[in-house]
């Protein structure tokens, strides 16, 4: 295909040729880790009664996930959302293991998670902020075809 041909025919081989249509739109990229984040919880909940270092870990690898999967033009969603997730996550596993009902303890439930998962967020945001950096540089720095 020359440059001269059809417009829409040119675009998709330039965006082809350059990978900005490979990986997963943003909003997908969240699913996915909330989805991870959330089945690792339950899978925490129910090994070990608690939402532990597993769902710490599978949730830490979800973010990540997403931030390596997404589009390059869509990297700042997956870059800032790890503390969203956890903030999503908890909620959801808590409700549905059955632990989160009416009453303080509820809060208790779900506040005991977030806030013992602080270094964790903390570090998984650091990395994901550090690879989407990175892959945010080596796509600027792709020589265009």
């Amino acid at each position: 295909m020359t440059e001269t041909g059809d417009n829409g025919r040119m675009r998709r081989d330039q965006l082809r040729r350059s990978g900005a249509a490979r990986g997963l739109p943003s909003w997908a990229a969240m699913v996915l880790a909330l989805g991870v984040a959330v089945v690792g919880g339950v899978v925490s909940w129910h090994l070990t009664h608690a939402v532990g270092v597993l769902f710490d870990v599978v949730y830490a690898l979800g973010c990540l996930g997403a931030v390596c999967l997404v589009r390059p033009h869509a990297l700042f969603g997956p870059m800032a959302q790890p503390p969203l997730i956890l903030l999503l996550a908890v909620p959801i596993v808590m409700l549905v293991v059955g632990t989160a009902q009416a009453g303080g303890s509820a809060a208790l439930a779900i506040g005991t998670p977030l806030v013992t998962s602080f270094p964790t967020v903390a570090i998984t945001t650091a990395i994901t902020l550090l690879v989407g950096a990175i892959r945010a540089l080596r796509h600027r720095r792709m020589p265009a075809r």
